[in-house]
Order: C-alpha cells, then sequence, then structure tokens
C-alpha cells in the first residue's frame, strides 16, 4: 500500500511536469506590470467625473497609452452610499453618471476646428473610431486636399469636411462630445469668441483639445529656437525673395497666450479642469478643458 501510494504521487508528478515546464516559458509571463496612473497621488480625495476624464485624455494624447499604461485606479472618496441590495454606490454629486459610464467613455461626434488637410481628424478617427469628425476651416483649398485622403483611406463617409468661421460655427448647441484644435487657435481672428463658440458646441460634459506651438523655456531648447527664429525669415528672404510669410510664424507664437495665461483665458470663458502640457521639449503646448 505505501509502495502504491509512493509510485502514483510519482506518476502524478511526472504529469505535472509538462504543465510545470510550460508555466516557466516567456510566453506564458507577463512582460510588464499592469500599469497605469492612480488618483490618490496627485488629488487624494478631491476627485470627480471630469477630472478622471480628463486624465484619461491626457494618457491617450500624450502616448501613455499606447506605452501600455492602460488603467486608471480610482483609488479611494469615489463612493457615496449602498443600494437596497448592500451595494456601494458612486457618489451622485462627484459621479453623477456612474463609474460604469467613465469605463465606457468614448467620443462618438468630434469636431476638428482649423483641420487644414485632415491629418489630426485621420488620425484621431484611427485611434478613436467615432461615429463621425466633421473638419472646418476658412480654406476649401486645404480641406479639398484632406478630401482626397480621406477618399483613398475609405473614410468619406466617417470625416466630413464644412468650410466655416471658427468664431462663428452654424452647429446648434451641444452638438460634439468632443473638440480639438491644432496649430489653428493662435490664428483666430478673436480668441475669446472662438473659445465661446467651442464651448457653446460642445455637450456637458465634453472636452477640449487645443495643440499649439509655444516659445521653450528651458535651455537647449530655448537657444535654439532663438537661433531659429532669427535664422528662418533670413534664409526665407534669400531663398522666396519675401520674409514676410516666414516673420510671422515665430511673431504669432510669441504674441499668443501660454501656458497659465492661456489656461487662465480658457477658464474665463467657461471652461473647467483646464490644465496644460509642455511637449516636444516645451516647443509646443497641449491645453485640455471640459464643459
Amino acid at each position: 500500500m505505501k509502495m502504491n501510494r509512493r509510485f502514483l504521487l510519482t506518476i502524478l508528478l511526472l504529469l505535472l511536469l509538462p504543465v510545470i515546464g510550460r508555466a516557466q516559458t516567456r510566453e506564458s509571463l507577463s512582460l510588464t506590470p499592469q500599469m497605469g496612473w492612480s488618483s490618490w497621488n496627485k488629488f487624494q480625495g478631491n476627485i470627480n467625473e471630469d477630472i478622471i476624464k480628463s486624465i484619461a485624455d491626457a494618457m491617450v494624447a500624450s502616448g501613455l497609452k499606447d506605452a501600455g499604461y492602460t488603467y486608471i485606479n480610482i483609488d479611494d472618496c469615489w463612493h457615496g452610499k449602498r443600494d437596497a441590495d448592500g451595494f456601494i454606490q458612486a457618489d451622485p454629486k462627484h459621479f453623477p453618471h456612474g463609474i460604469k459610464a467613465l469605463a465606457d467613455i468614448k467620443p462618438q461626434r468630434i469636431l476638428d476646428v482649423a483641420t487644414g488637410t485632415g491629418d489630426l481628424a485621420i488620425e484621431a478617427y484611427m485611434r478613436l473610431r467615432p461615429a463621425s469628425i466633421v473638419g472646418i476651416d476658412i480654406s476649401e483649398q486645404m480641406m479639398n486636399v484632406g478630401r482626397t485622403k480621406v477618399e483613398r483611406l475609405g473614410l468619406s463617409d466617417a470625416i466630413l469636411f464644412d468650410r466655416q468661421n471658427c468664431c462663428d460655427l452654424s452647429f446648434e448647441d451641444d452638438s460634439f462630445d468632443a473638440v480639438m484644435a491644432a496649430f489653428g487657435v493662435r490664428n483666430f481672428e478673436d480668441l475669446d469668441k472662438g473659445l465661446c463658440e467651442m464651448l457653446r458646441v460642445l455637450r456637458r460634459g465634453g472636452r477640449l483639445m487645443i495643440l499649439e506651438l509655444s516659445t521653450p523655456e528651458y535651455f537647449p531648447a530655448r537657444q535654439g529656437y532663438r537661433i531659429y527664429s532669427k535664422l528662418i525669415p533670413r534664409l526665407g528672404k534669400i531663398f522666396t525673395i519675401s520674409r514676410q510669410a516666414y516673420d510671422y510664424l515665430p511673431k504669432s507664437i510669441s504674441a499668443f497666450p501660454q501656458n497659465r495665461q492661456m489656461i487662465e483665458i480658457m477658464t474665463i470663458n467657461g471652461f473647467k479642469n483646464v490644465s496644460y502640457k509642455k511637449l516636444s521639449w516645451g516647443t509646443c503646448s497641449m491645453y485640455i478643458g471640459n464643459k
């Protein structure tokens, strides 16, 4: 009996060896731990659904999501009372749409302001797969280039172009889940009016993302930018006879409100939870605000 028991245990171990071996292979191991962001480290208990949404947007826009940071941990202070079955419910004041609404968030209708040739609209569609994106610009010629790109990709039903003035949009109130603008806001004839129009067409809880060129603040980017801003206009005059177009870019960047000044302007015009992030050594900045 003792022999039979020892024999059976030996056979069992031999049968388990292939399983144990497979469990140790590289293919079955996680290459990285679960990576993401935790609310407590920054906000502790001062959180709400707009903050969580803005953090999710920032993780996507900055490339963190593509790098593997796919989790957002809402660490405490999200809960309210228990329901009749004893389950904890989200705080109705700070999370009025519930936690599931945060997990399911995905903009379905997006407005791309100053779309130009549609590069940002195309990239946004490839990443987010919304129901539709409308790109607006005052240049019909540039949008025709965008239409050709979109048609070539088979996205003509999803990405539309419309010639409009950003300071006088024809869309109804609360028409879009998200509004984005890349490298065009500094050219607005009236910044306050343009921001108010983008806020008007956003639905409640919707988000605005602005990507704009900025002046670097620190070495060596600051010194490099100074050389660039002085050299390029001179080269432009040599090779194109006209210096005016090349003078405009650095002058428009320096004249545009940046960093905290831009946050203050967006806040005054009605946006909430406004934040900014420096990108590419400070040569451009991303501003995010919620309605």
